[in-house]
Formats: structure tokens, sequence, C-alpha cells
């Protein structure tokens, strides 16, 4: 899925993607040096690189998938609910049973990684179970990727490092 930095930009799919959309160059006109494009992108990106930053995205696609069992459109995954024997199995092992949270031994949230190019950034995992079974191919390639309240979530943290960084090389 296309995920999308800021409001109004184009519904393209493309597998957990994220990208800037012009409006976000209108946020930062403020600032007394003009910013070309390549300049904001190459920030953005230097952004998204960051460790800390990568983790935090990770962790907020699996916290939605685990505490709201919703994918990156906000839909519940699998259509919500896990057949009686994958409950009663789920049970024995003391697992969430009220929603599809796709971490029953943790392989697939252990494999999500985060591939930045330019202003874009692509969430990716290990979808493949074994057995034939490919998480992708059972639940929809939507399962990575950012829902709205976490994008949101994501675009504050941008721009605040955005700014501080446009700030720190004004000085």
């Amino acid at each position: 899925m296309f995920i999308c930095l800021f409001w109004g930009c184009p519904p393209i799919k493309k597998g957990g993607q994220f990208f800037l959309s012009m409006e976000f160059f209108a946020a930062i006109k403020y600032f007394k040096k003009k910013l070309s494009r390549e300049e904001v992108t190459k920030a953005i990106a230097n952004i998204l690189r960051r460790k800390e930053v990568q983790e935090m995205i990770i962790e907020m696609n699996q916290e939605q998938m685990y505490e709201l069992g919703q994918d990156s459109n906000g839909e519940l995954i699998g259509g919500g609910g896990y057949s009686p024997i994958t409950i009663w199995i789920k049970e024995k092992k003391g697992q969430r049973v009220d929603h599809i949270t796709l971490r029953d031994t943790g392989d697939f949230y252990n494999s999500m990684t985060v591939e930045v190019s330019s202003g874009e950034f692509i969430i990716d995992a290990d979808a493949d179970k074994g057995g034939g079974h490919n998480l992708f191919d059972m639940y929809g390639i939507d399962i990575l990727g950012l829902n709205e309240d976490n994008k949101e979530r994501l675009r504050e943290l941008l721009v605040r490092e955005f700014v501080f960084e446009i700030k720190k090389n004004a000085a």
C-alpha cells in the first residue's frame, strides 16, 4: 500500500510505501532560506534512515496489528476473527484471541524492516510461513503499513525533526 506522508496524496498502491506530498513543502515556507524539493526530500530521507525512527515505524505497525487487529487501511485483518480451533490453540498458548494479530510465533513481527529511498519508505517482512502459507496471500499486502492514526503520529514526528534539522543547519 502506498502510504502518504501528508494530506492530499493520490491513492497509489505499491506495498507499504510512504512518500512526501507537495503540501509538506508549503508547511515550511516560513523559513527564510528557500529549500528545494531535493533538499527537503534528502532531509526527510535522512530522518527516516535513523535507527530509532525505523524502530518506531515498525513498532507502530506491530502495535496496530496486535492491539487493534488492523491493517494499513484501518480494516480488521482477515475480517477480525479466528476460527474456533485457532481460538482453542491460541488460548492454550495464552495468546490473544479477540482479533487476528499475526503474532503467533513472532517470526513475522521480528522480520519487519524499513527500507528508505529519497522521501519514501517501505515496510517489508518475511510473510512466508512455510507449508505453502503466505500471510500476504492470506490477508493481503495491506497488513504492512500504517493506519491513519499512525501516519499522523509519524507526520508529527517528521515535521518536528525536520524543523529541528533546518534550524540546526541554518545556525
